[in-house]
């Protein structure tokens, strides 16, 4: 069996008529980073918060590793790994002395060996007796991730891991997060950052209002929704327009500032006929760029929302 999380007709709501999740069903494969992503308020954290076990009240079926979430709560918390968006440590308090903290709430022992191979994980080694109040706010995000897999989960969910960090630290989490997915584990990722999604993520869903819009692979998510891109592009003489106007690809041109806007369906087919024109010296262009539609694109297409950071 390839299924680390399976959910089926799973609905939950508060006070019996506030329906936050309808009808969800999905499928999460072993060893897979698996994205998440929705706005604020639609439904990600209570969904995460029924699969780990800590929320009931809901109906429908949820099998993590072939346990019963609702059965074998016990037999499954030892098995998850949570990184949570933003945490609290104490300030005065080491690096090290609040992984043996964690070890002690886990009901386990950790060496000073392995809370060195810990930091070495997330590149945090020198920082090992460090006080928490110091770090930085991307250092406390690794220490964080660290801590997450203290109990070698084979579960792991973060929640918005690079919220809040500069794009170099952002990237240097991907790196880690790629690293932990390596040694076998299975990741559920929340983000706003559809980027981080291309970067990292096998598989995604899309929800919002508490139902899942679409599930699959973001390239394929990509293709499926037959969004058009577009092509900006600069003419030396603005009445070559009507040369461009003449191509059977483009549904739509749009003129901003200095450049034209050319949507269509077929980037491969729109480039070959402006080729075609710049041959035959009907146009000359001062530049050509390509922006494909993307994740983001089909999610508002999908769902008329945008993600919010």
């Amino acid at each position: 069996m390839n299924e680390a999380i399976s959910i089926k007709d799973l609905y939950f709501s508060y006070n019996s008529n506030i329906q936050i999740l309808k009808n969800i069903n999905l499928t999460i494969n072993h060893n897979e980073v698996f994205g998440l992503l929705g706005p604020n308020g639609a439904g990600k954290t209570t969904l995460l918060e029924c699969v780990q076990g800590v929320r009931n009240g809901y109906t429908g079926n949820i099998i993590v590793n072939g346990l019963d979430v609702r059965k074998d709560s016990d037999q499954i918390k030892p098995l998850i790994g949570v990184q949570f968006q933003s945490n609290s440590y104490f300030d005065y308090i080491r690096v090290d002395e609040l992984f043996e903290f964690f070890a002690i709430l886990y009901n386990m022992k950790i060496t000073e060996n392995e809370i060195k191979d810990l930091l070495n994980k997330v590149n945090m080694q020198e920082h090992k007796r460090s006080y928490v109040n110091k770090l930085s706010g991307g250092q406390k995000q690794r220490v964080s991730i660290a801590l997450s897999i203290l109990n070698k989960p084979q579960v792991l969910f973060l929640d918005e891991p690079t919220t809040g960090l500069d794009p170099n630290s952002r990237k240097d989490l991907w790196n880690i997060i790629k690293d932990i997915r390596k040694e076998g584990t299975t990741i559920i990722l929340t983000t706003h950052y559809m980027e981080e999604v291309e970067a990292l993520c096998d598989n995604v869903c899309f929800i919002n209002n508490g139902s899942i819009y679409t599930v699959g692979k973001p390239e394929e998510i990509i293709e499926n929704a037959n969004l058009n891109s577009f092509i900006k592009i600069g003419l030396i003489a603005d009445s070559d327009v009507q040369y461009l106007e003449s191509c059977p690809t483009v549904e739509t041109i749009k003129k901003e500032e200095d450049f034209f806007y050319l949507y269509t369906k077929d980037i491969r087919k729109t480039i070959d006929y402006i080729n075609k024109l710049e041959d035959e010296k009907r146009i000359t262009t001062t530049s050509i760029n390509i922006q494909k539609a993307n994740l983001e694109d089909v999610f508002l297409n999908m769902t008329g929302s945008v993600l919010k950071v």
